[in-house]
């Protein structure tokens, strides 16, 4: 019952919310200067880490890498090469949000194009989520939107909820669907005031490129959380 009431958030929480992607979108824009060619990939990470700590971050969840999404400590063991994609999660505050971006640092014009592919598949599948949708509706729109980028741009789950955990109901695709049974079941609707994450991976010759964001639901549809806080 309390978990379902938790899917609204109310203007409180939003405004911490707004405030904890202000800082992620800062994190990702300054990170730019951290991760260059050459540099070990642990090396990093732990500089993206410090970097959000020092802002009063007070938990990071990092995947990263060239082909593949992988957690500091197991797979970033080699040294970042020409392009790099970064998922990461904040908890600013208590609340968490969550956002992924690509790093293209040869300026290769493939990645840049994809990376394009990427923005523009997340911006019309966002585009189409309005309050009354279903959940289920979510990957429906995704698969029209996505064509046949939809199996390697769904690699890591389309979304989920977020708000004081990183990963709340609702759950957009059925990878996500079926896990929420054992952890908050989703709502049978979309309702204003939810916060969702967002994510689209496009898998091009070996490398990965990610792109996401969080949002919040209003009555006339999805609009960024870094967005609104910038009004």
């Amino acid at each position: 019952m309390f978990s379902q009431m938790r899917l609204r958030k109310s203007t409180r929480e939003l405004a911490a919310l707004r405030a904890a992607a202000r800082v992620l979108e800062e994190i990702f824009r300054e990170s730019k200067d951290i991760i260059q060619t050459g540099k070990k990939e642990c090396e990093v990470v732990a500089q993206i880490d410090r970097l959000a700590r020092n802002k009063g971050v007070e938990d990071v969840r990092l995947l990263a890498g060239k082909g593949r999404l992988q957690p500091p400590g197991t797979g970033l063991m080699g040294t970042v090469q020409g392009h790099w994609a970064v998922h990461l999660a904040i908890q600013y505050g208590r609340y968490w949000v969550e956002g992924g971006r690509s790093y293209n640092l040869d300026f290769d014009p493939k990645i840049e194009e994809t990376y394009g592919k990427a923005r523009d598949a997340l911006a019309k599948m966002t585009r189409n989520i309005q309050p009354g949708h279903s959940p289920d509706s979510v990957d429906g729109v995704a698969r029209q939107q996505l064509g046949d980028f939809y199996t390697t741009a769904s690699i890591y789950g389309l979304g989920n909820g977020i708000g004081l955990d990183p990963w709340e109901a609702p759950f957009f695709d059925e990878a996500g669907a079926r896990e929420a049974s054992s952890v908050t079941p989703s709502p049978p609707i979309l309702e204003s005031d939810m916060t969702l994450a967002f994510r689209v991976a496009i898998a091009m010759e070996g490398k990965l490129v990610l792109h996401g964001d969080s949002y919040h639901l209003t009555p006339s549809g999805l609009v960024p959380l870094c967005a609104q806080d910038q009004r």
